[in-house]
């Protein structure tokens, strides 16, 4: 049972101290170790468990006064990993916060932490960023945690876990973490054979049931992709985001069944963009453009999602782009104007949409 507090007024809230420990696995970071150890230099405690850099990793931490410990996992799972590194933060700690070493806490954390930490919280809910975002908007993310009651599963896309009767997690509605992505790491590619493994443990693992097809989806593992999808899709009381997302991936590798999947994604979650913007563009292809301006003006009424599923930038005008052009196809030119023109203020830069609304406006 999960009981949830939400902090919405920090400036009233009394400060109690708390002690506080980073903790990470880390190999060969040697480029993040700088802005990592530092925007984490007011913890208690910083401790890394190094899985065998040869960069000077723990060299270079330890110079920035990282409390930094060698260790060993083979086989190679993460979550074994990220125990080993829980298991060296200290007993008395209170508040431990999982921060790998492409991610960084932004300035105020401690003080935002500490206020909406309570005598009974076990687990914090806060905003996560990825630092390519056009938008501050995060994602909520909870690896904010008590020193004891958790433990970290599953061999890949690991996540801390409750192993008390109950937990109380408070919820802080601020932006908290950032990560600047690095997708060339190595160890990315270990990936789709620990997910094998982590379905197998268990197969009704909804998200890892997920991110297993979506893995040989990219690996442009087609058929054995098309089976992990359905049987996803089969689990109950799957995330709907995932599910339509699901959904989304069959269409894009089932070209004779596109339109169908597309339809059952958006079924799943109308208010989701990228699905709609996937059939704007099936549609376009076809030149059906009753459906195409049907499909152009839902995507304008949909939104971000606010979870790692979101893909479209913000400044994104593509549905304005191509709901302009199907509406001057209908001759619906008043509304395609109207469209292009806002198209044009979102991609100031984009010839082609500046040139369509000089011609729109001019006929």
């Amino acid at each position: 049972m999960t009981i949830f507090m939400i902090i919405t007024d920090l400036s009233a809230i009394i400060i109690t101290m708390k002690t506080t420990c980073v903790y990470t696995i880390a190999l060969n970071e040697i480029d993040h170790c700088e802005r990592w150890a530092n925007s984490c230099l007011q913890a208690d405690y910083r401790i890394v468990a190094d899985t065998g850099s040869t960069d000077g990793t723990p060299e270079k931490l330890r110079s920035l006064g990282v409390t930094v410990y060698d260790i060993t996992q083979n086989p190679w799972r993460f979550d074994h990993a990220r125990n080993q590194a829980l298991a060296l933060c200290p007993d008395d700690v209170d508040i431990c916060i999982s921060l790998d070493m492409d991610e960084y806490l932004m300035d105020g954390w401690r003080p935002a932490i500490e206020s909406a930490w309570q005598n009974d919280t076990t687990r914090l809910a806060y905003k996560y960023v990825f630092d390519a975002n056009t938008s501050m908007a995060g994602f909520w993310v909870n690896k904010i945690h008590s020193r004891h009651g958790y433990t970290w599963r599953r061999p890949v896309h690991e996540t801390i876990f409750c192993t008390m009767d109950s937990e109380r997690e408070a919820v802080i509605d601020c932006n908290l973490i950032l990560q600047k992505q690095d997708l060339h790491k190595s160890s990315r590619g270990n990936y789709l054979p620990l997910l094998a493994i982590a379905h197998q443990e268990d197969p009704q693992d909804g998200q890892i049931a997920f991110w297993y097809a979506r893995d040989l989806v990219n690996a442009g593992d087609v058929d054995r992709a098309k089976i992990a999808l359905r049987e996803f899709l089969d689990i109950p009381n799957t995330w709907v985001m995932e599910r339509n997302e699901s959904y989304r991936l069959l269409a894009q590798i089932s070209p004779d069944q596109s339109e169908q999947y597309l339809l059952k994604a958006i079924a799943e979650s109308t208010t989701r963009r990228e699905p709609w913007l996937d059939l704007v563009k099936l549609y376009y292809q076809r030149q059906d453009w009753l459906n195409c301006a049907w499909s152009s003006l839902c995507g304008i009424n949909a939104r971000k999602t606010n979870t790692y599923l979101d893909y479209l930038q913000d400044n994104s005008g593509e549905f304005y782009d191509y709901g302009s052009i199907s509406c001057w196809h209908l001759d619906w030119k008043t509304k395609a104007r109207e469209l292009v023109q806002q198209a044009a203020e979102l991609v100031p830069h984009d010839t082609r949409i500046q040139n369509n609304r000089n011609f729109m406006v001019g006929n």
